[in-house]
């Protein structure tokens, strides 16, 4: 049933911070700590740590448009596909060198505005795909956390951080967050996918 994982991580935090019987926090405000651990872990880990949040979203093109809305849940952009070619995202502060770049529907560029993507060269009829990691949604009383069961514990130390910090118990919640950054990063060592940096747009050796 939904929801029963919540509750046992709430449990095991209540536990940790000696408070049983919800005497100092609600039950929604424990939620809300989870919730809140587990968008950094969306934030700190490498997408191959967390693959729970990996999607795919199609999107038919509609000529002659070159701006397309991104997911509303989009948390960072993993790859673009267009017509069947991977499709290189171009940095902002090198839009002025995209006129050099000779993009077209056969080397297709792209770059994000705001909350679109933008394809720079005549668009026709067809069709993009976007692989991303989502923003994971939030944890409840009725709702799961997406990341699966070895990342609790280490969700559960930063809601017992977050407990102590609103009670102004400083020393507590700032051993709590220093054992939190450490377990993400022992994770994402073990990962260890960080994007390369694949040099300046355009670059010939790329």
């Amino acid at each position: 049933m939904s929801g029963l994982v919540s509750v046992d991580m709430a449990r095991a935090v209540r536990a940790l911070v000696g408070d049983p019987a919800a005497g100092w926090w609600d039950d929604q405000q424990i939620y809300d700590f989870l919730s809140e651990a587990q968008r950094q872990l969306a934030d700190r880990l490498p997408d191959s740590a967390v693959p729970e949040l990996s999607t795919i979203q199609g999107r038919a093109l509609s000529p002659p448009t070159a701006s397309y809305d991104l997911p509303d849940d989009l948390l960072r952009i993993r790859l673009i596909v267009y017509k069947g070619k991977a499709a290189r995202q171009w940095p902002l502060h090198e839009l002025g060198t995209l006129s050099q770049a000779g993009a077209s529907e056969d080397a297709p560029v792209f770059y994000v505005w705001g909350s679109q993507v933008v394809f720079p060269f005549v668009v026709t009829a067809g069709s993009f795909y976007i692989w991303y990691t989502r923003r994971p949604p939030d944890i409840g009383g009725n709702a799961d956390p997406v990341l699966g069961a070895g990342h609790r514990p280490v969700m559960e130390s930063f809601a017992v951080s977050r407990c102590w910090q609103n009670i102004r118990h400083e020393t507590e919640a700032s051993w709590w967050m220093e054992w939190f950054k450490s377990q993400c990063a022992a994770v994402a060592s073990r990962y260890g996918d960080t994007p390369p940096d694949d040099g300046p747009a355009g670059d010939p050796r790329v």
